[in-house]
């Protein structure tokens, strides 16, 4: 959904979630994170090889994300990148 008020800007609009349910997908063994680095554009990390390290390099904000869910489970997590 593509709304004026919504967190998110891209390509001149702005991305929100129009459901007011929040899930809480479990995560595939083997999932795979896209961890910006921006040399290269990103590392390919383990789930758990993330979890130890802080996104984008700092730990003084949250780490929006976005999942790919397959069967019911997160099988790739690619992290959201603030220009």
């Amino acid at each position: 959904m593509a709304t004026s008020n919504s967190l998110g800007r891209s390509h001149g609009h702005w991305i929100g979630n129009d459901s007011d349910k929040i899930r809480s997908p479990g995560v595939a063994v083997g999932a795979v994170v896209y961890h910006l680095t921006l040399d290269p554009f990103f590392t390919i990390l383990s789930y758990d090889d993330w979890l130890q390290g802080a996104c984008h390099g700092t730990q003084d904000h949250e780490c929006p994300v976005w999942l790919y869910v397959n069967g019911g489970k997160a099988t790739a997590i690619v992290e959201q990148f603030f220009a």
